[in-house]
């Protein structure tokens, strides 16, 4: 079942296929990284790279809590951005200390 859009859009076709650096959040990780009502069009760091905010869903009601912080902050980005940046991490020489094994 869809999740309710509560700002913003989520990714279109377009920025799937081009591999896009946009995330959706649900209302919670909007929340706890960004801390403002004013979360579409501002900027996220996910791991190495950097991803504009296009849109804040509702969180699944049946989504993952943690005992001590609470709901899990998701962030979505599209598929094929997913596979450009694991082939780009796959590519990496390993560090020095491991090409010695």
């Amino acid at each position: 079942m869809p999740r309710e859009i509560l700002a913003g859009r989520v990714f279109n076709k377009k920025e799937n296929l081009e591999s896009a650096a946009v995330t959706v959040l649900t209302e919670y990780g909007a929340r706890k990284l960004l801390a403002t009502r004013n979360s579409i069009g501002q900027t996220i760091k996910i791991g190495s790279d950097y991803f504009e905010v296009i849109g804040i869903i509702k969180p699944n009601q049946a989504g993952w809590k943690h005992p001590d912080t609470g709901p899990a902050s998701d962030a979505y980005i599209p598929l094929n951005t997913v596979r450009n940046i694991t082939a780009i991490y796959s590519q990496k020489e390993p560090p020095a200390a491991e090409q010695q094994n």
